[in-house]
């Protein structure tokens, strides 16, 4: 019997073919990106650049969004705190007008004094209405008074919010004007 002679590899031959390499038939991406060269330096540099300044400009818009929303919560809670004492000192008992402070979280509810999640106080401090302002004659004191209402972060005496109104003995309000 005999045998067939065994073959042996030489570099130059091929001994499988993929089908369709030859012709381009079913693989053409492979045989087009043969030929293709890589990105240079320089681009790759260009792209890094400019996809950094892109990043760099959506944090930069974030932060700035960030306290654009912060400062929309505190004066939304300045403007909750002011309509609770304003309405609390309009339909108080008027004899009992003095000045006094009162505490506030951070959402504008009212705390206990001496609370440490106090984030606001609010003065009240009866003053002299200034009438040049209320358009009237002079109001008789003992029928009207001059509130001043002063909102302030609690441990400081940095203003936020300043309001001045006249509060009559029927528990009205009947002027008010914006402070500093």
């Amino acid at each position: 019997m005999k045998v067939p002679p065994v073959e042996r590899f030489s570099p130059g031959r091929v001994l499988w073919r993929s089908p369709g390499r030859a012709t381009g038939g079913r693989y053409p991406r492979l045989k087009a990106r043969a030929g293709r060269k890589a990105f240079s330096l320089a681009e790759v540099a260009i792209a890094v650049g400019i996809t950094s300044v892109a990043v760099l400009v959506v944090l930069s818009l974030n932060a700035t969004g960030l306290n654009t929303f912060r400062d929309a919560i505190s004066d939304t809670a300045c403007a909750r705190i002011a309509q609770a004492v304003t309405q609390s000192v309009a339909l108080g008992e008027f004899d009992g007008l003095t000045d006094a402070v009162h505490h506030f979280d951070a959402d504008g509810m009212p705390i206990a004094s001496g609370d440490p999640n106090a984030v606001y106080d609010a003065r009240i401090r009866l003053v002299e209405f200034p009438l040049a302002q209320a358009g009237a004659d002079a109001p008789n004191p003992a029928a009207a008074q001059g509130v001043r209402l002063e909102l302030l972060p609690s441990g400081t005496e940095k203003r936020l919010y300043v309001r001045t109104f006249l509060v009559a003995r029927s528990g009205k309000l009947r002027h008010e004007t914006e402070g500093e």
